[in-house]
């Protein structure tokens, strides 16, 4: 990482909470839920690989969204028949948000307004699945990002329960950094498992995808 000091207005909490009053205000009053984080496809993708490892993950694990925005992906994992669902957002707007959408699509998930990087007690150790789509890369676009990113991670595994019985995952989807980048930045807590593959481009004899998304187990 390099010596970013000042702060980019993606990385200030207070562009979220502008974004999701604007989002809210919207849902009032022409009942849109506004946009599906990394686009409607990526996030059926991730659906996906969560549905085809239900051996690993049964419709009881307990889920939590590490900056559920408007709760999409929440919401399709209830519509799943997912049982024990968490959203966690530092921004207010946002957590009212994902609350009314989730109240009318009959959605039963459970809001918590808490920062990651500030973890309140009552959630720790609780968690099968911790989820991330687009979360972290607001953490590495910090002004303070040497000192948050380790937090962010050690914070991300604190939610996991210690049941090794149980089959634990984190699935992350960043659109700052690349697979190596966040293998490296979670090496110390978490094992590589596998990735989820999207869209990818070509150039310069060169492969890449506008979006990573990897999922890693807890060491």
């Amino acid at each position: 990482m390099d010596d970013r000091v000042e702060e980019v207005p993606l990385a200030t909490q207070q562009f979220w909470e502008d974004f999701y009053e604007k989002e809210l205000n919207n849902f009032a009053e022409h009942g849109d839920t506004g946009e599906v984080w990394f686009g409607e496809r990526r996030q059926a993708l991730i659906l996906s690989w969560i549905l085809q490892h239900e051996q690993e993950i049964p419709r009881s694990s307990r889920f939590i969204d590490v900056g559920c925005g408007n709760a999409s992906l929440l919401i399709q994992l209830s519509k799943s028949k997912f049982t024990s669902l968490t959203g966690l957002d530092y921004c207010g707007s946002s957590v009212a948000l994902a609350g009314r959408i989730a109240a009318r699509e009959g959605c039963e998930i459970q809001f918590e307004h808490s920062d990651i990087l500030c973890l309140p007690e009552c959630l720790e150790g609780r968690f099968d699945v911790v989820l991330d789509k687009g979360t972290f890369d607001v953490v590495y676009l910090r002004a303070d990002s040497e000192q948050s990113v380790p937090l962010y991670a050690r914070n991300v595994r604190r939610l996991f329960h210690a049941n090794e019985g149980r089959k634990r995952f984190f699935l992350i989807a960043s659109c700052n950094c690349t697979e190596q980048e966040l293998r490296c930045m979670f090496l110390q807590d978490f094992q590589f498992f596998d990735r989820i593959p999207f869209h990818s481009y070509t150039f310069g004899h060169q492969s890449g995808s506008a979006v990573t998304c990897l999922i890693f187990v807890p060491r």
